[in-house]
């Protein structure tokens, strides 16, 4: 039976607390109840939709951080009130919860950033989807390509010598091009609002081309809770060596543990930004990027040579010091709520509550 999970304030919030300018979204009630944008502030969460309707509007300004700073905005509830509603099973109109942090924004995904991640996805695609064959195939990847590409940047005259080297041994892969090669992988991840993200490792790995049907699945998506604008307590450097732990527990008593680390990502997130946003490709209402994973799960789970996969009820929690954590309980596409509130959906929302006008959108 599908349970709740349990959201607090201090397992939620940053290690500096309160000190970041937090900004989200929140469903909020109301004569016509609807999704407005929130500031995250010590005495409580405070509803901005009478200075700015989106998100998309909020991070189009040129000083976003300064501009949450200077509004006052209306008090929607503690943010211990708000988490608690919003980690129920049936989440209620009535009561303010909060949702995914974007709106307008397309959701970018840069991969196979990280060289561990890349030594899985070459096994992935070697071994065809099939988890029997994938335990051999990963010391005969390893024992060609060896494990340290970390120290490799991607387009040097060192990984194309490396690249030579592998078309040689018939070890290239596509996966390889983009995570050593000059240009990133970098695509369209999900619809806007849909917030789909996590894939099925199994069918991306028959066939590059299925990597739509694998990730796109409804509520396989984890964005948020909040999203720290840059100012003087955070900034890009900040992001550059932040530290990422992942936990996986269990109902069955399983708990895995990982880490990450941007200090070893192969391409800067300035680099992955500018090869999203150029004069190629244009997002006038934003985008969300994800950088990439550096930890891939390989501990076997249910028998030996099986590796990782979820169970239904799984709890995973991603935090790190200066974002936060993010925790959300595992379950199938076809179980979950399905996605209907769409872009018609808002615009009709925030017309009917006289949100598009007077430049807040």
């Amino acid at each position: 039976m599908e349970q709740a999970v349990s959201l607090t304030v201090a397992e939620v919030l940053p290690d500096d607390g309160f000190a970041g300018t937090l900004v989200g979204r929140a469903s909020l009630p109301g004569a016509i109840p609807g999704p407005a944008v929130v500031a995250i502030r010590e005495d409580g969460v405070y509803d901005l939709s009478d200075s700015v309707a989106t998100m998309s509007g909020l991070l189009e300004r040129d000083d976003p951080a300064g501009f949450v700073r200077g509004v006052a905005g209306r008090r929607a509830g503690s943010l211990d009130d708000i988490l608690a509603a919003t980690g129920r099973i049936q989440r209620d109109a009535r009561s303010a919860h909060l949702l995914a942090p974007c709106d307008l924004q397309v959701i970018k995904a840069a991969g196979v950033t990280f060289a561990s991640s890349l030594l899985e996805r070459v096994i992935e695609e070697r071994a065809g989807g099939d988890p029997a064959k994938a335990l051999d195939i990963r010391a005969q990847v390893q024992s060609v390509i060896g494990t340290d590409l970390k120290s490799i940047r991607p387009g040097s005259a060192q990984a194309m010598q490396l690249k030579t080297v592998l078309i040689e041994q018939g070890m290239w892969s596509q996966y390889l091009e983009v995570g050593i090669g000059p240009d990133a992988e970098v695509f369209t991840k999900a619809p806007v609002l849909s917030g789909n993200d996590v894939n099925l490792r199994d069918i991306e790995g028959r066939s590059a081309l299925l990597l739509g049907k694998a990730k796109d699945n409804n509520a396989s998506c984890a964005i948020g809770p909040f999203i720290r604008l840059f100012d003087a307590s955070f900034s890009l450097d900040d992001l550059r060596v932040e530290d990422i732990a992942l936990t996986v527990v269990g109902d069955d008593g399983f708990v895995l543990t990982g880490a990450s680390t941007m200090r070893q990502i192969s391409r800067d997130p300035q680099d992955l930004a500018d090869q999203t946003l150029g004069a190629n490709h244009q997002y006038p209402d934003g985008f969300m990027l994800f950088l990439g994973t550096l930890f891939a799960p390989v501990e076997d789970r249910d028998a030996p040579g099986r590796g990782f996969t979820h169970h239904v009820g799984d709890v995973v929690t991603i935090k790190s010091r200066h974002l936060g954590a993010l925790r959300n309980r595992v379950n199938t596409s076809d179980r979950v709520a399905p996605w209907t509130f769409g872009l018609r959906a808002l615009m009709a929302n925030l017309a009917a509550r006289g949100l598009l006008a007077d430049g807040r959108f």
